[in-house]
């Protein structure tokens, strides 16, 4: 991990404190230090679920997860973390039409925690019309309205939450669902792995978002606020935690962040680094790596990181420290949560609305 930028002093510490008071008002911190609960809560309720969710002895032959936003990321989290595990594909939409291969011998997961969203209601409509296994995940709206008239099994998630501050509940609900559908996947044993990364989180969530001098959310929270952030992953968990880096400094940040992988990115992108554009000059790039990266792909970060030393502002180098997929997944993941909350701060940004989001439903509805 890169030290903290010289420039930060503790006046600035101090006063990024005192302003969260104020900027925070809707509580995104508390949602964000709730993650640990919400895994374990999330865990018992969707176990309950599953116990009684009637599965054709035949079994599905694919798993789809319909989902937009933060009620998708929770598709693509299971899928990651589950990749060495299942029998069956796990694929995750995101928009309006469903693909082609999506037939009556495959399951459906419609997730959205508002219950409205308007491209996952356009794919449990086409899901009804070729005839598939649909199950539901949400909070009410038109979604839960559509499967209790369907007969369709409804996994009610608690409300109170923006979408992507229920990611616990949503993850969760998905890969206990995924975990009854797949013959290779145990669903409490899932349930109980839940759990356990609840517990790895605990003692992180006070560190990660306290405003100290050692947090190491806050060190790349400074260096980003005022840069173009790009994070990278190296395997399916670390690609999947990139893109929720990604997402929560867009929506909580208020600020552009893209996410890549590696090794793709040799193939590519990297040419992008080679010339002297002042835009280079801007990028933080943040790498996250696990215990379970390929060998030449260890090899790849580090030749990457020392291309780009000083070629870009900043790097940053994080590892997950636990060998277990899901716990050190959901670790990377925390760390962008809580880096996200600070570089809103930073930039004095209430990270919890999404007016441009708002606008644009807004817009659609004329």
């Amino acid at each position: 991990m890169s030290s903290r930028p010289a420039t930060v002093t503790s006046d600035d510490v101090e006063t990024w404190r005192d302003r969260e008071a104020v900027i925070d008002a809707e509580g995104m911190r508390g949602h964000i230090a709730g993650l640990p609960d919400q895994l374990a809560a999330g865990a018992n309720s969707a176990s309950s679920f599953v116990k009684v969710l009637d599965v054709p002895a035949s079994g599905p032959t694919a798993i789809a997860v319909a989902g937009m936003g933060g009620s998708a990321i929770g598709g693509d989290l299971v899928a990651a973390y589950t990749d060495k595990r299942r029998v069956l594909p796990l694929h995750v939409i995101r928009g309006y039409e469903l693909p082609a291969w999506l037939d009556q011998s495959t399951a459906l997961i419609v997730s959205s925690y508002s219950g409205n969203t308007d491209e996952t209601l356009a794919c449990y409509e086409a899901a009804q019309k070729r005839g598939l296994s649909v199950i539901a995940i949400t909070t009410g709206g038109r979604v839960a309205q559509m499967a209790r008239e369907a007969g369709d099994p409804l996994l009610d998630l608690p409300t109170g939450f923006p979408p992507r501050a229920a990611l616990g509940h949503s993850l969760s609900a998905v890969a206990l669902v995924a975990a009854r559908l797949d013959p290779g996947l145990d669903a409490e044993a899932e349930a109980d792995g839940l759990r356990r990364a609840a517990e790895r989180l605990r003692p992180l969530a006070e560190r990660w978002l306290e405003w100290s001098d050692d947090n190491p959310a806050l060190d790349v929270a400074a260096s980003i606020a005022d840069r173009l952030p790009v994070v990278y992953g190296g395997h399916a968990t670390s690609i999947s935690a990139a893109a929720r880096w990604k997402a929560q400094l867009n929506e909580n940040g208020k600020m552009p962040a893209y996410s890549g992988q590696l090794p793709e990115h040799n193939h590519n992108e990297i040419v992008g680094f080679e010339g002297d554009n002042p835009v280079l000059r801007q990028m933080v790039l943040v790498h996250l790596e696990t215990p379970w990266d390929h060998h030449q792909v260890r090899r790849r970060f580090d030749f990457v990181h020392g291309y780009c030393r000083d070629r870009v502002a900043r790097q940053h180098r994080i590892r997950a420290t636990s060998d277990v997929p899901l716990e050190g997944m959901l670790e990377l993941c925390y760390l962008g949560d809580c880096t996200s909350l600070m570089a809103s701060i930073i930039n004095g940004w209430n990270p919890t609305p999404v007016a441009s989001i708002d606008a644009l439903k807004n817009e659609l509805k004329g």
